[in-house]
């Protein structure tokens, strides 16, 4: 497990609208189980969760906490084959979100708003290795 807090501000002497830093999360956590059997079985489960993060100088705008989690199961024949099922965001739910002035074609003036860009989309990927 891997896990990074941070607290990111600017220095008093910049001058901004406040101090907080866009785009800065404020945690990290990166946390992952593996299991393999004898008889040739394995598995593994993988989370990633990024805290809320300020979207603008002030603070007023905040993007939301979300969590990934990936799963792979499979089996192998040491030094003969393997073969894998990955699984990728399995519950599709890493949105980024940003904040920033924007004026779609149908607007009459800019205006400041939410804009989400999509993650990764519920993947799943087989793999077959076979060795020479």
């Amino acid at each position: 497990m891997n896990a990074a807090l941070s607290r990111a501000r600017f220095d008093r002497d910049v001058d901004t609208e406040g101090r907080y830093i866009p785009n800065s999360p404020t945690n990290v956590i990166d946390a992952s189980l593996t299991a393999q059997h004898p008889s040739g079985w394995f598995g593994s489960v993988r989370a990633r969760h990024f805290g809320e993060s300020p979207l603008i100088e002030d603070n007023s705008a905040k993007s939301p906490a979300y969590t990934t989690v990936d799963v792979q199961l499979g089996y192998q024949r040491p030094g003969q084959w393997r073969v894998a099922l990955d699984v990728f965001n399995l519950f599709d739910r890493n949105d980024i979100t940003y904040y920033y002035e924007s004026r779609l074609e149908n607007e009459a003036a800019p205006r400041s708003d939410f804009v989400v860009h999509p993650g990764v989309p519920l993947t799943i990927r087989a793999n077959f290795q076979y060795f020479l």
